[in-house]
């Protein structure tokens, strides 16, 4: 392994303890040789790590894990609420998001409806009929699709003959 992959692995998995024991072998072997590595690894574990050694564990009060039941036993015995149409699935969508993500949410929204708007009128066939229209305006061609005139380039001649 080189180093950017070592260190990417020293900075996840190594550090937290969940590497397997052939990434945590191979980790080990190219920490005894590589001295930058080495230093990271020392740096995290000083840094990231050992702040945390010595702090006592804290434990919600026993009210927050009642409530947490407590709803996971009424979403488990109430039935399937069907929200109708892509607008309610929506509007759940965007209550769950947090402020921050609401506007690139709705834009992607926006961006799918587009989509999905633009694959139903190529089924249809109107999309090419609008193309075909916006072609011929800007080309100028005829009802024969004879150019008339257009931007008369001669690549624009060579494409259109």
């Amino acid at each position: 392994m080189n180093c950017r992959k070592i260190q990417e692995l020293l900075m996840t998995d190594y550090i937290d303890g969940e590497a397997d024991a052939k990434t945590r072998s191979n980790i080990l072997r190219h920490l005894s040789a590589c001295d930058k590595c080495r230093k990271l690894e020392e740096s995290l574990k000083q840094k990231a790590v050992g702040p945390f050694l010595e702090t006592e564990k804290r434990y919600p009060p026993d009210y927050i894990w009642k409530n947490i039941q407590n709803q996971i036993a009424e979403e488990a015995s109430a039935p399937e609420k069907i929200k109708a149409g892509i607008g309610g699935r929506l509007s759940d969508i965007f209550k769950t998001l947090k402020p921050a993500f609401v506007v690139p949410a709705a834009a992607v929204a926006v961006l799918a409806i587009i989509l999905i708007v633009g694959a139903s009128l190529i089924n249809e066939g109107r999309l090419d009929t609008y193309m075909t229209e916006q072609a011929e305006f800007i080309i100028d061609l005829d009802a024969n699709g004879i150019d008339t005139g257009g931007l008369g380039t001669s690549i624009e001649e060579y494409f259109l003959s």
